[in-house]
């Protein structure tokens, strides 16, 4: 069982936040200097996408810190997070399209459930690789270093949302999953908001689980169901684009509520500090 108790001081935690921030940055940014696109993936793009796991994994060879790297799956204890990872997901993600629709903002064409769930089953293996190279550090890492910085759970929560939107910024326009409504500014405006609140429910999965997996099925799944609808059968009417972009709002908030839910159970448990339900 995790005990992040042992790690270090608080001091030395947000020492070990602050390592993870400036490297895993340096590390994107270089993505573009070294070259390759999603479309052409070079050295720089796989280094991109790496960064945030080849950043943990520096920083605990140089520490010698594995105590806190959620690797192990806890499913026996935490069965019904990952139930609710499975379910929840494409229940809000068929609501939210859903809610495109009847806004006016977006009509579905050609949808054919038999092209949808090869496409979806071949995005859930692309999606989890990806997933686990990023969870690894979002989750993996930061999270419990955060937990055991004895900093404000919605300051963690800002600070993973804000490095993990820098992170995207190198090859954002690159990415053809990431819905730009048009306006760039809008649009990065938009983007760090849902990362931000996305960091909610990632970051109180990881303490109720005491596990990364769950929030890597919860990042590949998601990605997963909603890329190839968005991609291959839903379109988004001319002068609407804006409408569109704010339906989403439904299913991010929905996952706030959802964060915050797990959030108050943890603080109800026997354990009320955020390394509670890493131990």
């Amino acid at each position: 069982m995790e005990d992040t108790q042992k790690t270090g001081a608080p001091h030395l935690s947000v020492l070990k936040v602050a390592a993870f921030i400036i490297l895993v940055l340096v590390f994107a940014f270089l993505g573009p200097v070294l070259g390759g696109k999603p479309s052409n993936p070079g050295l720089g793009f796989v280094l991109w996408g790496i960064a945030p796991a080849l950043t943990a994994l520096i920083l605990r060879l140089a520490t010698r810190d594995w105590k806190d790297t959620g690797f192990k799956p806890n499913f026996r204890k935490s069965w019904r997070l990952w139930l609710l990872v499975i379910l929840a997901v494409p229940a809000l993600t068929i609501l939210n399209t859903i809610l495109g629709i009847l806004s006016g903002a977006a009509s579905v064409r050609d949808y054919d459930f038999a092209k949808y769930l090869p496409m979806v089953l071949a995005g859930l293996v692309v999606f989890t690789v990806f997933a686990f190279f990023e969870e690894t550090g979002w989750r993996g890492y930061l999270v419990p270093k955060l937990a055991a910085s004895g900093l404000n759970d919605f300051i963690s929560y800002l600070i993973i949302g804000l490095v993990w939107s820098i992170w995207h910024l190198p090859y954002i326009t690159d990415l053809a999953w990431i819905y730009n409504p048009g306006n760039y500014t809008v649009f990065i405006g938009l983007f760090f908001t849902n990362m931000i609140a996305y960091s909610v429910v990632y970051y109180e999965i990881r303490l109720a689980s005491r596990s990364v997996w769950p929030a890597v099925l919860l990042h590949a799944l998601t990605n997963a169901l909603q890329h190839p609808m968005a991609e291959g059968f839903i379109t988004i009417k001319p002068g609407m684009e804006f409408l569109a972009w704010f339906t989403g709002v439904f299913m991010t908030a929905m996952l706030i509520v959802l964060g915050l839910l797990l959030r108050w159970k943890r603080f109800r448990g026997p354990q009320r500090n955020p390394l509670g339900a890493l131990q």
